[in-house]
């Protein structure tokens, strides 16, 4: 089973361009790494527990998690 961060990564740029913040607010916010956010963009992986924390500020009541998990 692996995360599809690529996917994750695109989920955050739309909701960040919907609200006009840049990546950098995200990262103040949540305190994840900026690094983090390099990491999504190219598909690497990252810890269950950002991947946990990114999925929790995506969930607005639409999201499924589980389209972010290739099986």
């Amino acid at each position: 089973m692996r995360l599809r961060t690529d996917k994750m990564h695109k989920d955050i740029l739309k909701r960040l361009n919907s609200i006009n913040k840049p990546q950098r607010y995200l990262t103040e916010k949540l305190g994840v790494a900026r690094s983090t956010m390099w990491r999504l963009g190219q598909g690497r992986d990252i810890t269950v527990s950002t991947f946990l924390i990114l999925a929790d500020w995506l969930d607005d009541g639409i999201q499924d998690i589980n389209k972010y998990i290739k099986k």
